[in-house]
């Protein structure tokens, strides 16, 4: 899954654990991913690295959550030229 123009990540129950991704190769240009952390207040994220089968993005397993609840799921990376991006978007739990 990616959130590379969307407006939100796909929902998930409170019993999934799931994984996301956030696709960064439009920001990375010629640079490559240094550091990546995931946060969500109220969700538990296990996993934040490199997508081993694709280095220009990021992911994060997803589980836990209350039903009915959004949450906001953020993605930071600090790239090989010094660059801090971040993207973030709601994560329904229902």
């Amino acid at each position: 899954m990616k959130l590379t123009g969307q407006s939100r990540f796909p929902d998930k129950t409170p019993n999934e654990a799931k994984w996301y991704g956030v696709d960064w190769v439009q920001a990375l240009d010629s640079a490559s991913i240094s550091t990546v952390s995931f946060t969500a207040s109220g969700l538990t994220l296990v996993g934040g690295t490199v997508d081993p089968d694709n280095d220009s993005r990021t992911v994060v397993k997803v589980s836990g959550g209350s039903a009915g609840t959004d949450y906001v799921l953020v993605s930071q990376i600090t790239t090989s030229n010094g660059e801090t991006l971040e993207v973030s978007g709601p994560l329904k739990v229902r």
